[in-house]
């Protein structure tokens, strides 16, 4: 107590002088306020003197003795707007480190009625001569006052009598609160500062939640909430903080006077019945006559005017039910007007509306009754919000309406209707609304469901059929008269999986609803889906979202039937790819992928061997969809009419059902397939390792895809294949890198029944057109590994071939090209030990070939004698048992029958006269056997040979590849290579006349294949056969060039760059010259024949006639002619010559003269320049003579070249 009192005389001493200085009058008019000023001394002394706010009881009891001048300046007239401002302020922090029993009830008292007046008029007394303005800084600092004093007079620690007497409840305080909110108002109407703005809202706040009276505080709903909704929806560009901090005060305002416990006695005073809730939901206008419940109990101290009988004040609002009835009615157009906001950009504004909808519902359940179907679509509105605290805080409320919906049958009913309702316009909204109105009505959709959960499954069937119909048309696709985009982009699987996991879910406040997936899956990028009726992709991800929810929430069964039907037919109209696409978002909702939700509900566990059943159904009718079957280019139309005039078992769903398919009809088959695949993807990944049970009935229909013509296709077929082998399981154990992998083993695991199954549609083609893309498929994914069981399918393709020779030429193409495949992935050998054999680590049904030596017998035996022979030998290795003998000894048979065998051969061979040559060439070596690859290419070789002359030029082009591959991989076998070559040799040299520039185009990459791998043996053909050709080809493109450069001489001297050639000409020329080269390099030719190459070539380093590939071309082969065939003398003289050269002219001394002066006639000039310039070869020229510098003469002189232009050009002639 001793220190307290030395304390109080300590601070007393320091803050007398400032305040005796403070009641001088003209202290209070300066304007200026500088360091020296009473006012800023009295701030540093409090700063000093003062301890933490509320508790300083020291200056507290000192109060009265520091407000008495700072009361006397604020309420002197003529004081300055600065000293005013500064005693407020003072005032204010006065205020905020006093205790609240300082404020003794006249200061409390005066403080309230003169605040108002200085913040609205600068003045404590109102003065209708001041038309000076007031600053908004003093107004900030009068609200700040206000709002400490306000605070002080709510504590509940005060003492009764001062509680009393700063009650704000209290008739004399009546009319000047409404003072005060009515001057808040006005400030935040009519000023611009953001903070002051801001605090008078606060100060609103305040106020209602200091007067604790609904009777009171009802007087103030009408005007705060119209000026509310005016200042939040008025100005687009509105600052969020005044926006949030108006939908607070307005909450705060609601729940004060409309909250459910204090409006029990207004509702009813039982349980409302079903009339009366459909009354109050359809605004019944009779319920106003008739209250619910005549009851009219206040809840606070105010007075009851209909009890005591007294006359009503004017301007008295009475707490009755039909009060209550047009408030709400009122409040619910105010509700729709403040909700035009709800879509703010600033995630903070989103946040404070579902605040302000979700505490409404909360506590106004019963009161705001007509409003809360607004309040739950506003709520609802923001679950999938692109802001996680609003998604998150938008969870938490929708978990608390659902479970205070849960006990009220009756709102639920109503909330279930709208949500009926709502699906039902829902269609019309998306055709014809904009993408900002679409995507608000599909957010509302979307809530409705996360908030009615299950309970939507009762009303599902009857709105299904309408609701269906409509979203059917929504979402037509963009596959008209135009062609299919087919652009890529990520699927919607994985954006919408970014929805619900953009952050942690802890921060989140709901995870992912569905079984643990593994993170890769949902990524697969399939066709870009475009739809007719709108743009935005956030429309799409929403509408997805909605079928999702649908199959999480509501029947699948039901919904995926009652879709498939419009899969099955189309005597509805055609809605079949609408139809795949909605039971694809409804099974990956049933799983829960992209549901952002609350953690995983028992609904899931209790029926996933439902789902899964209903999985597997969807899949199974995918697969046996007749649409999978549809053309998808023009060729495979043509193709199927054809083949139904041989065969009639081809369904009639093969070919599209016009008579002539347009563009349109190709591309909607096309983007049905897709979604098709798409959708056996989904089933995949849900369905994980379960797939494995279909995989029978799936890989062949996917494979065919893999094989089809037409790019998107195919590329969804690869994509679906990847998706399938990864859901289950193959692939597992390699890195990401190979993507393929999985794929790869998932097909030679199932090899057998895929080989059984193409093996057998070949023997029929004609019932199954399709099988040959089958096996190229499989082919070429599964790479050489497969080849070991090709056998029986190459047969059949080889037989199958001889049957459809005559018949159709497409079909023979297609087998062709399934033998070019094969071709492809073979690996050329030397012998049989290293046969290709299966991948020890693919689990394959059928044993592959064993990797050691065999006996020469057994290389080109069937699987059946192998097997006989492997197993025998294993049983003869690991038992020695008498009981072996019985058996025979399987090699030993093998081995003598081949012993036998090679003396027959050798009697039939040999003559008795040379039985000597016959026993030295037994003790040479035996030759090795091929291997299976070279086995199978040989045989594709020679069956392949006559279609190289067939009437198609697709298939001759394609025969002519296959050729060249084969040869390489028997390049290890000159006894079967030579007289292959031999063979071929003919044919391939007749191509070369071909009119398809892309067949020449083949034939000479086989003839350079043929150089590199026999250069000796093809060594005179190239001369008699090859050379004459070129030269006859590359002539006629010189002719051709100058007939046409002829025409347009006065264009050609004009443009330099003029290229007369087009652009298949140019593809074979560069082709010829690089062949050309490819054979001079490796095979040697003969003089004569390279001086005939180089005197053709020569024209073609023209730059202005021929294009740079081409030029250069000819330049490489001019230098290869030279550095491999010794032409640098006849190169030289050509390219001197063209370049402008007319002589030579050698300088050296007269007694080392060895070389003549040289003239070149015009003539041989003309030869090779024909039509064109010297400066036109000048660019080559001088690159190849370059090259050639130290060939040309056998000199150690310079020699100086004077060409046209009198350039002399100086060449350094060496040995």
């Amino acid at each position: 107590m001793a220190g307290t009192e030395e304390r109080k005389r300590q601070v007393f001493a320091q803050l007398k002088p400032v305040c005796v200085l403070l009641m001088n009058p003209l202290v209070w008019k300066t304007p200026k306020l500088d360091a020296a000023h009473p006012l800023s001394l009295l701030q540093s002394q409090l700063e000093q003197v003062c301890e933490p706010p509320g508790k300083d009881s020291v200056v507290g009891d000192m109060l009265e003795y520091i407000m008495f001048p700072l009361m006397q300046l604020i309420n002197y007239p003529g004081a300055s707007m600065p000293a005013m401002e500064k005693a407020l302020l003072l005032i204010a922090d006065l205020l905020e480190v006093c205790p609240a029993n300082a404020v003794s009830p006249p200061l409390f008292r005066q403080l309230l009625v003169s605040l108002p007046f200085i913040i609205s008029l600068g003045r404590s007394v109102p003065n209708k001569n001041s038309t000076a303005s007031v600053p908004e800084e003093l107004k900030l600092a009068g609200v700040r006052c206000l709002q400490q004093l306000i605070m002080k007079s709510g504590e509940h620690q005060l003492p009764l009598e001062v509680r009393q007497s700063a009650d704000l409840r209290n008739k004399e305080y009546q009319h000047v609160v409404a003072h005060l909110v009515v001057t808040m108002l006005d400030i935040m109407e009519r000023n611009r500062n953001v903070e002051l703005r801001v605090q008078a809202c606060n100060t609103i706040r305040l106020i209602i939640e200091s007067v604790r009276d609904p009777d009171v505080t009802v007087h103030f709903l009408p005007g705060v909430s119209s000026a509310v909704a005016k200042i939040i929806t008025n100005n687009d560009k509105e600052n969020h903080r005044i926006i949030v901090v108006c939908l607070k005060t307005l909450e705060a305002l609601i729940s004060a006077v409309m909250r459910d416990d204090l409006c029990q006695s207004l509702v009813c005073g039982d349980k409302l019945n079903w009339a009366d809730l459909v009354r109050l939901a359809r605004r019944d206008p009779t319920s106003t006559a008739t209250p619910i419940s005549s009851t009219t109990e206040n809840a606070g101290s105010g007075v009851d005017y209909h009890k005591s009988g007294e006359r009503a004040p004017r301007g008295h609002i009475q707490r009755d039910a039909a009060w209550l009835q047009t408030s709400a009615s009122r409040l619910n157009h105010i509700f729709a007007r403040i909700f035009t906001i709800r879509h703010h950009p600033e995630w903070r504004v989103r946040l404070a509306v579902l605040h302000f909808a979700s505490g409404v519902i909360l506590s106004c359940l019963l009161s705001m009754f007509e409003s809360i179907p607004l309040l739950v679509e506003t709520v609802v509105f923001y679950v999938c919000d692109e802001f996680p605290t609003v998604r998150s805080d938008c969870a938490m409320y929708i978990d608390q309406i659902t479970s205070t919906l849960r006990h009220r049958f009756s709102l639920s009913s109503i909330l279930t209707e709208n949500f009926y309702n709502l699906m039902v316009r829902l269609p019309r909204h998306i055709m014809k609304s904009g993408d900002r109105k679409k995507v608000e009505m599909l957010r509302i959709t979307n809530g409705y469901l996360l908030l009615l959960k299950e309970s939507i499954g009762t009303s599902l069937a009857a709105m299904l059929p309408r609701m269906s119909s409509g979203m059917l048309k929504v979402l037509t696709f963009e596959s008209g008269e135009t062609k299919l985009v087919e652009d890529r982009t990520t699927s919607n699987y994985a954006s919408l999986l970014e929805i619900s996991r953009r952050t942690a879910p802890g921060d989140l406040g709901m995870e992912v609803a569905s079984v643990e997936y593994p993170s890769q899956l949902f990524t697969y990028s399939f066709p870009r889906k475009r739809f007719v009726y709108f743009r935005d992709e956030e429309v799409a991800l929403h509408i997805s979202l909605m079928f999702r929810l649908l199959g999480f929430y509501g029947d699948l069964h039901l919904l995926t039937e009652h879709f498939a039907q419009y899969v099955r037919s189309t005597a509805t109209g055609d809605f079949q790819a609408q139809a795949i696409y909605i039971i694809n978002e409804l099974c990956l909702g049933a799983a829960g992928v992209g549901i952002p939700t609350e953690p995983l509900v028992p609904k899931l566990a209790l029926d996933a061997m439902n789902a899964k059943a209903i999985v597997k159904f969807v899949a199974n009718e995918y697969v046996q969809s007749p649409i999978l079957t549809c053309p998808t280019n023009f060729g495979d139309v043509t193709f199927v009419k054809e083949l139904m005039e041989l065969s009639h078992n081809i369904p009639r769903s093969q070919v599209t059902g016009s008579a002539e398919p347009n563009v349109g009809d190709l591309s909607s088959a096309i983007l049905k397939i897709s979604l098709l695949l798409e959708g056996l993807s989904v089933c995949a990944q849900l369905l994980q390792k379960d797939f494995r049970r279909l995989l029978i009935d799936v890989l062949y229909v996917v494979l065919e895809k893999v094989g089809d013509s037409n790019r998107v296709v195919s590329e969804s077929a690869m994509r679906t294949l990847q998706a399938i082998a990864s859901s289950s399981g193959y692939g597992e154990d390699t890195s990401s890198r190979e993507h393929l992998e999985g794929v790869r083993q998932m097909i030679l695991s199932n090899v057998d029944y895929i080989v059984n199954v193409v093996s057998r549609r070949l023997r029929n083609l004609s019932d199954n057109p399709r099988a040959p893309s089958v096996l190229k498929a499989a082919v070429r994914i599964a790479g050489s590994d497969i080849i070991t069981y090709m056998n029986d399918p190459i047969e059949e393709i080889l037989d199958a071939l001889d049957q459809w020779h005559y018949k159709n030429e497409w079909v023979v193409l297609q087998l062709v090209e399934v033998l070019d495949e094969i071709v492809t992935v073979l690996k050329p050998t030397s012998g049989p030990h290293n046969a290709d054999t299966h991948s020890p680590d693919v689990k394959a049904t059928s044993e592959p070939v064993p990797s050691f030596d065999l006996p020469a017998a057994l290389l080109e035996s069937s699987t059946e004698l192998l097997e006989f022979y492997f197993s025998h030998r294993h049983a003869q290795s690991s038992s020695s048992s008498p009981d072996d003998d019985a058996c025979g000894n399987a090699t030993d048979f093998f081995t003598r029958l081949a012993s036998e065998n090679d003396k027959e051969e050798s009697h039939k061979q040999v003559p008795d006269t040379e039985q000597v040559d016959a026993d030295n060439q037994a003790a040479e070596p035996r030759p090795t056997p091929p291997s299976q690859s070279q086995t199978l290419a040989m045989k594709i070789m020679d069956k392949i040979l006559h279609y190289s002359s067939g009437p198609n030029a697709r298939l001759r082009a394609r025969s002519l590849r296959i050729l060249t591959r084969t040869l390489g991989i028997i390049n290890d076998r000159a006894l079967d290579l030579d007289p292959r070559i031999h063979i071929l040799w003919p044919t391939i040299v007749r191509r070369l006349g071909d009119k398809e520039h892309y067949v020449v185009m083949e034939a000479l990459a086989t003839i350079s294949t043929i150089s590199n791998l026999s250069a000796d043996f093809v060594a005179r053909r190239i001369a008699d056969d090859i050379v004459p050709r070129f030269v006859v080809l590359m002539r006629n493109l010189q002719v051709t060039i100058e007939c046409e450069t002829s025409r347009d001489s006065v264009r050609a001297a004009q443009d330099k760059n003029l290229r007369a050639i087009t652009t298949t000409q140019m593809k074979t020329s560069v082709h010829a010259l690089n062949t050309m080269r490819e054979i001079l390099l490796q095979v040697p030719v003969m003089r004569t024949a390279v001086n005939q190459v180089v005197d053709v070539i020569v024209p073609f380093l023209n730059e202005s006639w021929y294009s740079p590939d081409v030029v250069d071309a000819a330049s490489a082969l001019l230098i290869a002619a030279v550095d491999k065939r010794d032409a640098g003398d006849a190169t030289w003289l050509a390219v001197w010559t063209v370049i402008g050269g007319r002589s030579v002219d050698p300088q050296f001394r007269e007694e080392q003269r060895l070389l003549k002066s040289l003239t070149v006639p015009t003539w041989i000039s003309d030869k090779w320049r024909k039509k064109g310039t010297a400066r036109s070869f000048k660019g080559a020229g001088v690159r190849v003579l370059q090259h050639l510098g130290h060939r040309v003469l056998k000199s150690s002189t310079d020699v100086h070249i004077v060409l046209d232009d009198e350039i002399t050009y100086q060449w350094k002639l060496t040995h």
